[in-house]
């Protein structure tokens, strides 16, 4: 996004945009095999939510080394990023809402784990 040099206030829409296209897909994936395409797609629309936060509240630290590699985020960033967007919204955010992204993430389909 940074590439082609959309303004905060569009990145942060763009982000949005691309959460909501993730979880319609997510959701629609669910029933369907293999679920762990599903997960991802949910985790996905976690992440740009994250990210989104991240510009809406202006996390200078976070989103400057994110730009230092050109626009990538490492995992680092998006914890760090959630410990701060944490701090406004509440612990629901990372605690509840992140930890399970995060587990859709890692874990994928948790019937193929056991």
């Amino acid at each position: 996004m940074k590439v082609i040099n959309l303004d905060p206030s569009a990145m942060i829409e763009a982000r949005i945009e691309l959460a909501n296209k993730y979880l319609k897909e997510g959701k629609e994936l669910i029933d369907k095999d293999p679920p762990v395409q599903a997960s991802e797609k949910l985790y996905k629309a976690a992440e740009e939510c994250v990210k989104a936060l991240a510009q809406y509240y202006d996390l200078k630290n976070i989103l400057g080394r994110v730009n230092e590699r050109g626009g990538r985020w490492t995992v680092t960033e998006l914890e760090k990023a959630v410990e701060a967007i944490s701090e406004r919204l509440g612990d629901w955010f990372g605690g509840e809402a992140w930890d399970r992204a995060w587990a859709l993430h890692v874990w994928g389909d948790f019937t193929r784990q056991s």
